[in-house]
């Protein structure tokens, strides 16, 4: 039976974290599963296979953990869930099968400048698949980042509809049923942060409410833009009929209850609260972001071509992912779908039809032929970790200083350390100069920079080094200072 690893951060917040721990649940018993997580203790989602802690020695170690474990358990197939994962999975391979999953438009979260947006060009390509969870993803990643296409492979996300029924059924848990009951309730449901966009939900339904009162909003989550967005609400005069319930495990009741489900995030994945909408057969009004969306409620893929306006779906309405608020068709598109009753009720069979033919087990099965289909060749450039190139190291901070001694302890000698201003740090590192990143311009094509400094730090150097011109950077797994 085949070895495999599921790397993740822990069982609890994300879609990310969650995804990991359904697919342990489904290849547990296919395969011996191993449940690679920083955090063990906070276990919230279910899982399946033996949990392995990664996180034993903080963050500056969970690479060094991983790759440890991995020959220790002898994996076959190693997957991670999620951007600091991927590059650590990549990274720490050895003889192992590396698949690495993507669940976010990278392109529309990151500064292409950061850490994070250029280890996905300089180390996507060398996993043997890349899983993305709708085709959007996929185009992303081919368009934004030149992936090549034939590695990745779109499989949407489990969904447990017998479950979320059940759930949606639980009336007692219901609070405010003052606010609910008598009007045509709209449900949006996501964290409290700016991808989510709630403002433009806000302002779009204040608008509807003006124009009549038979009208309530219920936005569901929690995040950093509570209270901004609560202000909103009251400086809109909208208290009335819009409010914010903290985050519950449990939103399906109120869900169940809705009119119109509503999603005006800016950038999604494979939006799981549109499939759990689908589900329980609620009308939906979404943005046409990348991604997601537009193949729920349209079975279209390509996203060559953008909407305008607002278009009438099979299964809900897509409205323009616009930049500006100017001529929003948001709030007409809600009041169609709470008007139109014939149209709601084709998009509510329509949605249901689609949930019936929705399969766990053909995701499954989609997971199961990429864990066991052919590897990829990897290039000799991008398979060398430290090519013929002068090495530099940038940090002289305590990160650096453990970089520098492992590198040396592994027989490769470094030319120079480099930091921003050698106005804060020692003069040497190990006997090894320290100088001031402009000092190595005359070396530019001649040197590859090892990043030195902890991810707190690492999209502020990366910035610093592109800046400047130095694009041949370097990520190495630190190991603990003991082991160095």
């Amino acid at each position: 039976m085949k070895r495999i690893a599921i790397i993740a951060a822990y069982l609890y917040g994300g879609g990310a974290e969650r995804a990991a721990g359904l697919l342990s649940k489904y290849l547990n018993g296919i395969y011996e599963v191993y449940l690679f997580l920083t955090d063990i203790k906070h276990i919230v989602y279910g899982y399946g296979g033996i949990l392995v802690d990664v996180g034993i020695e903080g963050p500056d170690y969970f690479e060094y953990y991983i790759g440890l474990y991995k020959e220790r358990y002898k994996i076959d197939c190693a997957i991670s869930f999620t951007e600091q994962f991927n590059f650590a999975n990549i990274k720490t391979r050895k003889n192992e099968k590396v698949i690495i999953s993507e669940r976010c438009v990278q392109s529309l979260l990151e500064d292409p400048l950061c850490h994070e947006d250029y280890q996905v060009r300089a180390l996507y390509d060398m996993a043997d698949s890349v899983v993305s969870v709708a085709e959007g993803v996929k185009y992303d990643l081919i368009h934004s980042y030149g992936i090549d296409k034939d590695r990745i492979k779109t499989i949407y996300n489990f969904i447990d509809q017998e479950d979320i029924r059940k759930k949606a059924d639980l009336e007692e848990q219901i609070d405010r049923k003052d606010f609910l009951e008598g009007h045509k309730l709209a449900v949006n449901i996501g964290r409290l942060e700016k991808q989510k966009d709630q403002k433009r939900l806000i302002r779009a339904f204040a608008h509807l409410a003006q124009e009549r009162n038979d009208v309530r909003l219920l936005i569901i989550g929690s995040g950093s833009l509570e209270k901004e967005l609560t202000d909103l609400i009251d400086g809109l005069g909208a208290g009335d009929y819009i409010k914010i319930l903290p985050y519950c495990k449990n939103p399906f009741p109120y869900l169940k209850k809705a009119s119109v489900f509503i999603l005006t995030s800016k950038t999604e994945g494979l939006p799981n609260v549109v499939l759990e909408a689908m589900c329980l057969g609620i009308p939906i009004v979404a943005v046409d972001c990348i991604a997601g969306p537009r193949e729920l409620l349209t079975g279209e893929c390509s996203y060559e071509k953008r909407i305008e306006g607002a278009k009438c779906c099979q299964r809900g309405i897509l409205v323009e992912n616009m930049a500006s608020e100017e001529g929003d068709h948001l709030k007409e598109a809600i009041s169609l779908m709470l008007d139109d009753k014939r149209y709601a009720d084709e998009v509510i069979e329509n949605e249901l039809t689609y949930m019936r033919g929705y399969s766990n087990e053909r995701i499954l099965q989609d997971w199961v032929n990429v864990i066991e289909g052919p590897r990829c060749a990897l290039s000799a450039e991008k398979s060398d970790p430290l090519p013929d190139k002068k090495i530099v190291v940038y940090g002289a901070g305590d990160y650096g200083k453990r970089m520098v001694a492992q590198l040396r302890r592994d027989g490769i000698k470094i030319f120079a350390v480099v930091v921003s201003d050698t106005r804060n740090d020692p003069s040497s590192v190990f006997d090894i100069p320290v100088r001031s990143i402009e000092e190595m311009h005359c070396y530019k094509d001649e040197i590859r920079i090892v990043i030195g400094v902890s991810v707190r730090y690492q999209s502020e150097v990366v910035k610093t080094c592109l800046s400047l011109g130095y694009d041949d950077l370097q990520f190495v797994c630190l190991r603990p200072w003991k082991e160095t």
